[in-house]
C-alpha cells in the first residue's frame, strides 16, 4: 500500500504563488507518485473540489474543522478500485473532542479518520457457492490524517493533541472480538521534529 501525506497550503489571497497558479501542478504531481491513499491538509472547499473533480480515480471523504465545507479540511483520498469505505468519522483536537468546531475559535485541529476493506476477488473470478459466513480473506486497515498546532506558543496543545490522537487509536484495539488486528497508519502535518516530545508520544518513550 502507497500512502501520501501532503499540506497543500489553504487557498490564501495572500500567499505566492497563489492557489490558481498551484493547482495545475497537483494533478500530475500525484499522478506521478500514484498513492492509494492520500491524506491532505489545509485544503479549503475549492481546494478539495478541484481534486476531486481532476482524480476520478478515488474517494475523498472528510468535512471542514467548523462542520461542513467550513474551514480547513483534513480530508483522505483513497483509490475506488483499492478500497471499500466501512467507517469514517473525525473528532476535535480539543477538551471536547466530539463537538465539531471546539477548541481555539482561530484555526482548531481536527482528525479525519476512515475503517477501509481491501477489495478482495477470488483471482479465478468464482466465488464459492455459498459463502455467507465468515470472509477469511478480508482485510481492512485504518487511516489517520491531521494536522497539529504550529507555533513556539502551542507546543503543550500539540503534545496533548498526540496524546489524544494515541488514545484513539489504542481504543481501536478491542479485547475479545474476532477479527485480526488492523493495521493504523497515521498521516499529516505535525509540526514537529524526530525525537521531539510529540514524536515519542506517537512512537511510544513518553
Amino acid at each position: 500500500i502507497k500512502l501520501m501525506t501532503y499540506n497543500l497550503k489553504f487557498a490564501s489571497p495572500t500567499f505566492e504563488p497563489s492557489w490558481e497558479v498551484r493547482r495545475d501542478m497537483q494533478v500530475p504531481l500525484i499522478h506521478k507518485h500514484n498513492p492509494d491513499i492520500i491524506g491532505t491538509q489545509e485544503g479549503l472547499k475549492e481546494q478539495i473540489d478541484y481534486l476531486m473533480d481532476h482524480l476520478p480515480d478515488y474517494v475523498v471523504i472528510g468535512e471542514g474543522r467548523k462542520g461542513g465545507d467550513d474551514d480547513e479540511h483534513m480530508a483522505i483520498f483513497f483509490r475506488r478500485d483499492r478500497f471499500r469505505l466501512r467507517e469514517m468519522g473525525s473528532f476535535q483536537l480539543s477538551e471536547t473532542p466530539e463537538v465539531i468546531g471546539s477548541g481555539p475559535s482561530n484555526n482548531p485541529r481536527m482528525v479525519t479518520w476512515a475503517r477501509l476493506a481491501i477489495i478482495n476477488r477470488p483471482a479465478d473470478g468464482a466465488y464459492p457457492m455459498d459463502y455467507r459466513g465468515h470472509w477469511e480473506n478480508t482485510q481492512e486497515l485504518y487511516v489517520f490524517n491531521t494536522h497539529l498546532a504550529v507555533g513556539k506558543g502551542m507546543a503543550l496543545a500539540r503534545l496533548n493533541s498526540a496524546r489524544l490522537v494515541v488514545e484513539r487509536i489504542l481504543a481501536l484495539d478491542r479485547f475479545g472480538e474476532w477479527i485480526e488486528p488492523r493495521p493504523v497508519f497515521l498521516l499529516g502535518d505535525f509540526n514537529s521534529r524526530p525525537g521531539s516530545d510529540i514524536y515519542r508520544a506517537f512512537v511510544g518513550g513518553s
